[in-house]
């Protein structure tokens, strides 16, 4: 009679976890052993939803930005913006990561920073929006302004 071998949850742990105990046995998520559907249902909404600035056209805007908007609109949606620059920024490198030392699952810990690199990425979205419909000065006046 053999007995089956030990589940590699109970003889290592995941890399959050790790930094409590360096001593112990470190472990890769495997994404062949999910023990949570609802992790690789999210996982894969995000990366089925992945997206990059630099893949929307925004040059398209530049007229309606300059004409149908006075310069106290423009003025405030970029105020608007840096704002949600800073919010993303935020969720990006605290927010999300924080989670993940409440994860359940490794799997779990890897959606998080999936939404994490995300919350970067809309983050940087913003300076494309910016580069595009406005000038250096008036982009450095809207992050002075958050700031």
């Amino acid at each position: 009679m053999t007995t089956a071998p030990t589940p590699l949850t109970d003889l290592s742990v995941t890399p959050p976890s790790y930094r409590h105990d360096p001593t112990a046995r470190l472990r890769p998520v495997n994404w062949n052993r999910v023990t949570d559907e609802k992790d690789l249902e999210v996982w894969n909404r995000l990366t089925a939803n992945f997206w990059l600035p630099e893949k929307v056209p925004l040059s398209n805007d530049v007229n309606a930005w300059q004409q149908r908007l006075t310069a106290e609109e423009r003025t405030l949606t970029m105020r608007v913006f840096t704002g949600l620059t800073m919010l993303d920024t935020v969720q990006a490198t605290v927010g999300e990561i924080v989670q993940i030392q409440d994860a359940r699952t490794e799997h779990e810990e890897a959606v998080y920073t999936n939404i994490a690199f995300m919350q970067a990425v809309h983050a940087r979205s913003y300076s494309s929006v910016f580069s595009t419909l406005s000038n250096t000065p008036e982009i450095d006046d809207a992050y002075r302004w958050a700031v």
